[in-house]
């Protein structure tokens, strides 16, 4: 297409330079059918690429709108990602803490055990005496 209004262009200079005129206010200029038509394509071309621009721009602008809206989107992800984070990370302390409990349950409830079991055998011991 590009192509085509360039060769139109080309054919027009050629003639204009070589026959180059000067116009007056009154005076009237004549150009031949096929002239003509090559003018009206060229005008038509021009109104359709107008359009063809308006299209893009606005659908340009749309582009832009969409952009800002996962922008937005993707800063709100990030900041419930740290959030997430956060908590992911004060749960795992909580637990890290309840094992270290657990741990020391079960040791204090071991040496109660055993201090049991030998309080028991030692009484056995002194009965059977």
């Amino acid at each position: 297409m590009k192509k085509i209004v360039l060769l139109l262009l080309i054919n027009l200079l050629i003639p204009i330079s070589s026959i180059s005129q000067t116009i007056s206010k009154d005076s009237t200029v004549t150009i031949t059918a096929t002239q003509l038509k090559q003018i009206n394509l060229i005008f038509n071309e021009h109104d359709a690429l107008k359009k063809e621009k308006a299209v893009y721009l606005e659908q340009i602008a749309s582009y832009e709108r969409v952009i800002d809206n996962y922008q937005q989107l993707d800063s709100v992800n990030t900041v419930k990602s740290k959030l997430y984070r956060q908590e992911l990370q004060n749960k795992e302390k909580t637990i890290s803490d309840l094992n270290k409990n657990l741990k020391l349950s079960k040791t204090k409830h071991k040496i109660k055990n055993w201090i049991i079991g030998i309080l028991g055998g030692i009484s056995g011991l002194l009965l059977l005496k």
